[in-house]
């Protein structure tokens, strides 16, 4: 038996269409106040899980508070720093109310005007998808990237879209798939890692049946995908970390066999939750992306009494969480509160390997849902401009919005430049420095369709000398060694995309 619970994701969606019909008030805006709530003010319709989301530029954090009531007085959230906030489990046919509070550097608070909207009747059913946004970043020549993720309302991961599912609009005017070279890149073809914990009871109850845990613990690890790391805890009297994140499928299993040590009558299951929750941190770099889940399998209640279901609750309440109950001797309510990503109760430990493979197949797409939106824009000139990315035909509506400065966009032919700029877009090809001077210089290869791999080669290593950054090969160090009068050439090579440039290297 599994039971659902919705989780509460920091994402920017919203329950009203970009383009649609809107039966919200129209209201004046003042720009100093956070603005442009979305739902928007007075807005009808609204789903039982909904984003909040509004305008405004130059706060350090937001604080958020949401009633029934008017004014609100819950805080719901606080020290945000993302202009959204995702609220689910709303009532059918009720109106509610909500206000934003800007922080400013310096201590100053900002409040907007209360604005509120009503929820849809009661009999409707919820459908569509939600868009959780993990960032934005641009990239010359005149790129915008756009990290996010699409799940269902269940919070199940949709793993098919592709760019003809999405539209995008800049500045309220939609941007054409074609001529904007509009990507979508799934999460196997990004730097992307996810992290499980897997939290395994070996309290004494489990004494006769840690064998056959072993045996389905192991035929989960072995079924693994690439993509992902785990790290392995047991917990009776203490959580007690065996193998820390590691995708070495030996070490993993040598890890699940240990859970036959160190076994007590006594179990810490809220202790097991805080420690698993801790360990979870997600990451959303350029060159490093990591989402972390917990499975938490027990057979029991927490009977030592250390912590509290609040504090666990608390420490679980925004990561993915699962956890399976095995026998009797479980309290379902407690488990479903604390699987906010799905609950599952079994009656026999042979239920074990299949209860773990449904929840990897959730985790595979929950991965593989996990994009990158990237498309060229049309936009030049130091002004910043608005962002909307929508799905096509999505009955929920769920937006991204954003912001981005063209300041630095320019136009480029496919091919390798070295230090290109808005003012200089062919970058350059000669370079004169002092003997014994050195510069570095960044190469950069535009429209090449494929990631860049950088190959960089002095032509004379006598006269010139070139040291390539380990960690970013984009970047090089040229040094001039040889005497004043003497030149050299460095030759650059993007052999992912069959680009080459050379830099004439002159020694005054």
């Amino acid at each position: 038996m599994r039971a659902l619970v919705y989780i509460l994701i920091t994402a920017f969606f919203v329950s009203c269409s970009f383009s649609g019909d809107d039966d919200s008030v129209t209201e004046p805006t003042d720009p100093t106040l956070p603005r442009a709530p979305l739902p928007s003010n007075n807005a009808q319709n609204q789903s039982l899980v909904v984003t909040l989301s509004w305008i405004y530029d130059g706060a350090e954090s937001f604080d958020i508070y949401f009633s029934e009531r008017t004014p609100p007085r819950t805080l719901i959230a606080s020290n945000r720093v993302q202009n959204s906030l995702i609220v689910p489990g709303l009532d059918y046919a009720t109106r509610y109310y909500w206000q934003v509070i800007a922080k400013l550097p310096g201590g100053q608070r900002v409040e907007s005007p209360i604005w509120s909207f009503v929820t849809k009747p009661r009999g409707t059913t919820d459908e569509g998808y939600v868009l959780i946004d993990y960032g934005l970043e641009t990239e010359l020549p005149s790129f915008v990237n756009v990290y996010f993720q699409v799940i269902d309302l269940n919070g199940i991961g949709i793993d098919n879209l592709t760019a003809s599912d999405f539209e995008v609009y800049e500045d309220g005017e939609k941007i054409s798939e074609t001529e904007s070279e509009l990507q979508i890149i799934k999460s196997d073809q990004l730097p992307y890692t996810l992290q499980i914990v897997l939290m395994l009871d070996n309290s004494s109850s489990l004494l006769n049946q840690l064998d056959d845990i072993i045996i389905h613990a192991t035929n989960f690890v072995n079924s693994l995908s690439p993509q992902f790391e785990m790290a392995v805890y047991k917990f009776s009297e203490d959580p007690v970390l065996i193998q820390d994140f590691t995708s070495n499928k030996a070490l993993l299993i040598n890890a699940i066999n240990d859970i036959r040590n160190d076994v007590f009558e006594t179990t810490d299951l809220y202790g097991a939750v805080i420690a698993g929750a801790n360990k979870m941190e997600d990451s959303f770099e350029r060159d490093e992306i990591i989402q972390s889940a917990m499975i938490i399998f027990t057979d029991g209640d927490d009977t030592q009494a250390e912590h509290t279901l609040a504090e666990a609750l608390k420490a679980a309440s925004s990561k993915r969480v699962y956890t399976v109950g095995l026998g009797p001797d479980i309290k379902p309510e407690v488990l479903e509160k604390i699987g906010n990503a799905g609950f599952f109760a079994i009656g026999d430990v042979g239920e074990l390997t299949d209860t773990f493979l449904e929840i990897e197949f959730e985790l595979e797409k929950y991965a593989n849902s996990f994009y990158q939106l990237r498309y060229k824009s049309p936009k030049r000139g130091n002004k910043l401009h608005d962002l909307l990315i929508q799905m096509v035909n999505n009955p929920n509506n769920s937006v991204i919005r954003g912001t981005f400065n063209s300041r630095d966009f320019f136009s480029a032919n496919a091919g390798l430049y070295i230090n290109p700029t808005a003012n200089n877009p062919d970058g350059i090809s000669e370079l004169t420095l002092i003997s014994g001077g050195s510069q570095l210089v960044k190469a950069e290869s535009f429209h090449g369709g494929n990631s860049p791999e950088y190959e960089w080669l002095s032509l004379a290593p006598n006269i010139v000398e070139v040291e390539v950054n380990t960690d970013n090969p984009a970047y090089a160090t040229i040094r001039a060694v040889g005497s004043s009068g003497q030149s050299g050439v460095v030759r650059v090579r993007d052999i992912a995309n069959g680009f080459t440039k050379t830099l004439t290297v002159r020694i005054q």
